[in-house]
């Protein structure tokens, strides 16, 4: 049977001047366009540079940008007859917020692909990330879902949704990297940053599906954790650990692993919640819908985060296990899901879900590079960042003493970063503001090898021809001094250099300054620039950095840089005088007495 004809016929078919249709079959108002649904099935089309299929993508955006409501909301779903949206629905049961989400996943891919204009999406993006900081309110990067408000929307959770954080964070990295903002791409890594440490509990291999005032729910998501799987790099252990956990339950087994784990009983305390909660019928017996059931749109998902962590073995078995199944099925007709105790599948039918999985299990059983769903640039901040315990405590004893200085009082307050390359510099800026941002400070971050004057390659060829070009000449001081006399003077925004590693080449990003207190700015020469209120300077020495600097893909390496970095090490270490407060070796703050 050739899967790939068929799934793609039929997302051709729901595929309408007006947007993709959830469904062929148009019952329980799965004859509308569902946000999500129509994002999912367009990813699909642009990965097969269907025409058809994207078409029907661009116009389900266009739709949905002009059914947005006024506080930014994205519409659940909408149905058009005869040629005139007649409905409109942001949630029955309760608002959708991954709608939103989905909706910013598929303006970033498109702008990325080049089928939409920046100009006609703009202010659309704007005000549907202004709701979500909103549903967020304290600041602390993760936003508090309501009871149905996501794709599993009969299923009785709620609280920190694991799923929905993982979302907004994807689609915040897509809109950053096409609309060139800085302030989007750092609270994608803010809220990325968050999610071990909130939703790790245990010895649990895998993590909550959500955590709430009074307790956590304790079930395994296998949405959340697929795009886990392919919104996170590879840095991440509990990522990898957590996919490790899906292989050895379920597929090594020869099962496929249902949407949430594991199946509500009728004996269970959830049970009478989950029974009194749906919109239809009643759908959630055990094993069934979400309660157990296995979805083919998330089989597919999770054939694309194996693909991305290179799992190759359980890739194979993930794909013979379903193609083994569809093939043994004298009618399949792209049914819902289908039930993990019988295996028989159930639900709606020519189900644009469905087919969407599948063609992602077909392009994962052919090697397909799914690299087209991360952005094509390197991350914002120049580098992945590991974000280590030590260094949340370092910074909440940072901002204790800004706060005992009475600093964080200040409406403009500037800190400088300053130590030797690979001392942590970037690490501490980062928790630095995700600190300050739980005590409700808006801050920013400015990386100093963001000014540079020559790209990476031809100013590590101009230092081996001349080493009197090493020091802060190579950097556009400048600049960089501009750029904190404006944020002092309140500007709105300031565009400002990042590098492209990989091309080799400076762009223009657009970074969001006004009503931010703080702005941090990092480097190995910060402490030259003026108008500092604040200084923190890192102890480490390259000596000391070696091994960390040599794991970095970021920057060019030979036994030439260790003679760069004693030139810099001469004009680095007398800064440490200058400094209000060092770093330690072993993470610890030394306040100066110059207070």
């Amino acid at each position: 049977m050739d899967w790939l004809k068929r799934s793609k016929e039929l997302l051709q078919t729901a595929s309408t001047p007006y947007g993709i249709k959830a469904s062929l079959e148009d019952r329980d108002n799965y004859g509308a366009v569902f946000t999500r649904d129509a994002v999912m099935a367009g990813i699909a089309g642009v990965l097969l540079n269907d025409e058809i299929i994207i078409e029907g993508f661009k116009q389900s955006l266009i739709q949905l940008k002009k059914l947005q409501g006024k506080q930014g909301q994205i519409p659940s779903n909408f149905t058009v007859k005869d040629g005139k949206v007649v409905k409109v629905s942001f949630g029955t049961l309760s608002p959708k917020i991954d709608s939103c989400s989905w909706y910013l996943i598929g303006v970033g891919l498109l702008l990325q692909e080049e089928v939409i204009a920046q100009a006609d999406f703009k202010s659309s993006v704007e005000q549907c990330l202004h709701l979500l900081e909103a549903i967020e309110f304290n600041g602390k990067h993760l936003m508090y879902i309501p009871k149905g408000g996501n794709w599993a929307d009969e299923y009785a959770y709620e609280g920190y949704v694991l799923y929905d954080q993982v979302l907004r964070a994807w689609g915040l990295s897509m809109v950053a990297a096409n609309f060139g903002v800085q302030e989007w791409a750092d609270k994608s890594n803010a809220i990325l940053a968050c999610i071990e440490k909130q939703y790790k509990k245990g010895d649990k291999e895998y993590l909550n599906a959500s955590f709430f005032p009074g307790g956590d729910f304790e079930k395994f998501d296998l949405a959340a954790h697929t795009l886990l799987g392919i919104v996170f790099g590879k840095k991440q252990d509990f990522v990898e650990t957590s996919l490790d956990w899906i292989i050895k339950t379920f597929i090594e087994k020869e099962k496929f692993p249902p949407a949430f784990y594991p199946t509500i009983e009728k004996e269970d305390v959830e049970w009478e919640p989950l029974r009194k909660y749906h919109l239809f019928a009643f759908k959630n017996k055990p094993h069934h819908y979400h309660n157990g059931g296995i979805w083919w749109i998330w089989l597919g998902w999770l054939s694309v985060a194996l693909s991305f962590w290179d799992k190759k073995a359980a890739l194979k078995k993930l794909e013979e296990l379903s193609f083994d199944y569809l093939n043994g099925r004298d009618h399949f007709e792209f049914d819902e899901y289908v039930a993990a105790d019988d295996l028989k599948p159930y639900g709606t039918k020519q189900l644009c879900y469905s087919a969407t999985g599948i063609i992602f299990l077909v392009l994962a059983k052919n090697n397909f590079d799914f690299t087209k769903l991360k952005t094509k640039e390197k991350p914002l901040i120049n580098e992945s960042l590991i974000l280590k315990e030590e260094y949340f405590e370092l910074s909440a004893g940072l901002a204790d003493d800004l706060a005992k200085q009475a600093l964080l009082d200040k409406n403009k307050l500037v800190i400088g970063v300053c130590g030797e390359s690979g001392s942590g510099k970037s690490v501490t800026a980062k928790c630095l503001q995700i600190e300050l941002e739980k005590r409700n400070i808006s801050s920013v971050i400015l990386h100093q090898d963001s000014y540079y004057k020559l790209p990476p390659k031809e100013n590590h060829e101009k230092r081996k021809s001349d080493l009197s070009w090493v020091g802060s000449n190579e950097l556009q001081m400048e600049l960089l001094q501009s750029h904190i006399e404006q944020f002092k003077a309140e500007q709105e925004k300031i565009i400002v250099p990042v590098v492209d590693y990989e091309k080799n080449i400076f762009k223009e990003h657009q970074t969001i300054i006004k009503n931010k207190t703080v702005l941090i700015v990092e480097g190995v020469y910060a402490f030259l620039l003026e108008q500092l209120d604040y200084k923190i300077f890192m102890e480490r020495t390259y000596q000391e950095t070696l091994v960390k600097r040599k794991s970095r893909t970021r920057e060019v390496y030979d036994p030439f840089v260790e003679k760069v970095l004693d030139i810099e090490q001469s004009i680095i270490q007398p800064l440490q005088d200058l400094a209000d407060v060092v770093v330690t070796k072993d993470y610890a703050l030394a306040i100066s007495d110059r207070k």
